[in-house]
């Protein structure tokens, strides 16, 4: 077992370095931090950190390891990205920002890799019961949304590798993305997220 802080460039290269005998065919590239409230009470340090991890490791990874994969003409990427990189996440400003670069990256390499024999999905989960949802302090349930194992959402993401570009594992959830997305304008769903994530995190306008 190998353990790196993949926060930073060096862990990055270190991983890297660490497996480079080896033939890797899947890459889930899926570690992430978030942070909440308001975007300018929170350290630049901590911005930066969340950057390095959620947007700059994943396209490191996959820039190496993918390129590995092209010359075999074959292998698979599962990038894993968020419903928050689908709508505007007011209280949760740049993690939304950086799952909606993943969200665009994933989505063109599905395309552009294909001819190199490389599949792509991108995996947009909701909530899920992992360490980091729990230390959101969301309350999610007042907002309407289920909170789903990790096995169920990592069976969903597999399953879409080969067949479509993106997967969002639930019925509500895709739903949800649906409503924010196509049916709903950006202003009111920035309005209706600026009121749902400030009751769920208690913020006080």
């Amino acid at each position: 077992m190998l353990a790196v802080d993949v926060s930073t460039p060096d862990g990055v290269d270190t991983l890297i370095e660490s497996v480079r005998d080896l033939e890797i065919g899947v890459l889930v590239p899926c570690a992430a931090i978030e942070c909440s409230g308001y975007f300018v009470d929170t350290p630049a340090e901590t911005h930066a950190r969340l950057l390095a991890m959620d947007c700059y490791g994943p396209m490191k990874l996959a820039h190496h390891f993918g390129g590995a994969m092209a010359e075999r003409r074959r292998g698979a990427i599962l990038f894993v990205s968020s419903m928050s990189g689908w709508m505007v996440q007011p209280y949760m400003a740049h993690y939304g920002a950086a799952k909606a670069y993943i969200v665009a990256l994933g989505e063109a390499l599905h395309y552009e890799m294909a001819d190199k024999g490389v599949h792509v999905s991108v995996l947009s989960p909701g909530p899920t019961d992992t360490p980091m949802a729990a230390n959101t302090g969301i309350d999610f349930a007042s907002m309407g949304m289920a909170v789903m194992q990790p096995d169920a959402v990592a069976a969903a993401g597999l399953a879409s590798l080969g067949r479509s570009a993106h997967a969002i594992p639930s019925l509500r959830n895709q739903v949800m993305v649906l409503m924010m997305t196509r049916l709903m304008p950006r202003w009111g769903v920035g309005r209706m997220f600026r009121w749902m994530m400030g009751r769920a995190l208690g913020i006080q306008r």
